[in-house]
């Protein structure tokens, strides 16, 4: 501490690196479409996920609690992000489900039978008829997708596929439609918003002793004092009088 020439640099000695809660979650995603890409083939992934998730989570609570700076205030836009794009990896999963349960040398696997079997049996024929080939249908992709172990897993990719689609369609019309009938509502009630807005002698009235005790209560602290501040209180008994309020810091020669 003694070869530091400047309060700055004895601060970044002394302070702890900030939590960067993006590369966090840019591991989580990257754990869980790996997880659930390979995990049909191979399910003892999903217990090696849920035991690094589990580690993780202790890991990091140690991290930000005792061995991080204290995290500026952040909303949920990231967490509900991230949500939305875990979604995509279910047809992952699905993909590449049938076509690692699909390979009839890596997992035998009898067609379905039944009158999804003969439908099935019927809609391959056609296939090959149009197509011109007579052999190998048991390595084609419908034979993949009608076998009795993969066959519930296409009805869910195309259940995904459905949601997926009715959701880019709500989102094309909400985003023109929704926003013509949004400006005409806004419009309409434009004097009803009127009276929802603070009146204007509000802020004149409010004084900075109220106003404090509400920064204080949202986002603390509502002082530039280094001595108030509750990332430096630690080293307080090592600052002097001087370069303890950078408000009133002279410069050192």
């Amino acid at each position: 501490t003694k070869k530091q020439k400047h309060q700055i640099q004895l601060l970044r000695l002394y302070q702890n690196p900030p939590f960067d809660i993006s590369a966090k979650f840019a591991q989580l995603m990257t754990t869980v479409f790996v997880t659930m890409t390979y995990s049909a083939g191979m399910p003892l992934l999903n217990l090696f996920a849920a035991g690094y998730m589990l580690f993780t989570y202790w890991c990091d609570k140690t991290e930000l609690l005792w061995g991080s700076k204290r995290p500026p205030a952040i909303d949920t836009t990231m967490a509900l992000d991230s949500s939305q794009y875990m979604l995509y990896s279910v047809a992952l999963h699905c993909a590449f489900g049938i076509w690692m349960l699909g390979q009839p040398c890596t997992f035998p696997s009898n067609p379905v039978g039944g009158s999804l079997g003969s439908f099935s049996s019927s809609a391959m024929t056609k296939a090959s008829a149009a197509s011109g080939t007579g052999g190998g249908v048991e390595n084609t992709l419908g034979a993949r997708l009608t076998k009795e172990s993969t066959w519930m897993i296409f009805a869910l990719l195309l259940v995904c596929i459905g949601l997926w689609c009715i959701w880019t369609v709500l989102w094309i019309l909400g985003g023109t439609v929704g926003e013509l009938f949004g400006c005409i509502r806004i419009c309409l009630c434009s004097q009803s918003n009127r009276n929802r807005v603070m009146p204007s002698d509000h802020v004149a009235l409010l004084v900075w002793d109220k106003a404090k005790l509400k920064i204080e209560a949202i986002c603390p602290p509502a002082s530039y004092k280094m001595s108030e501040h509750p990332n430096f209180r630690t080293l307080q008994p090592s600052m002097s009088g001087p370069l303890l309020d950078p408000m009133d810091a002279t410069h050192l020669s």
